[in-house]
């Protein structure tokens, strides 16, 4: 998924769970938009979103040089705690057929024999029924 897509989906997630005003949206996540987002904004970014959520780490989390749809996700799931019956629910709603093994192997190291590549639509599934949930 494009870094901007990301961001939008955030940020309405965000409007929906928190009914957050947009300048409150844009001192958390930022003003970049765009398709100048690099990959260490998003990073940047999702860092921030971990912050405002969960509250300061105590030691930095290091910034992505590359980023891809499973450490996006990985991030989505840290910030908004989400368990694996989390993430099954919403693949149940939106009736994609997926397995706790499949989406055990979205959170493994790319160099793990059981990694894989999270695809677009997962990772936008989880956006969208993430911001169904935190409006309803």
């Amino acid at each position: 998924m494009k870094n901007d897509d990301t961001l939008k989906h955030l940020r309405k997630i965000l409007k929906a769970s928190d009914h957050l005003s947009d300048e409150r949206i844009e001192a958390v996540l930022g003003s970049k938009t765009g398709e100048d987002l690099s990959d260490k904004d998003l990073s940047k970014i999702l860092d921030a979103l971990i912050a405002f959520k969960r509250g300061e780490s105590k030691s930095p989390a290091p910034i992505e040089p590359k980023m891809d749809n499973n450490i996006i996700l990985k991030k989505i799931r840290i910030a908004f705690e989400l368990k694996e019956e989390d993430l099954l629910k919403f693949a149940e709603e939106a009736s994609a057929k997926t397995t706790p093994r499949e989406w055990s192997g979205y959170f493994r190291k790319a160099d793990h024999k059981h990694y894989r590549p999270c695809p677009d639509e997962y990772l936008e599934m989880i956006c969208k029924a993430l911001q169904k949930q935190k409006s309803s």
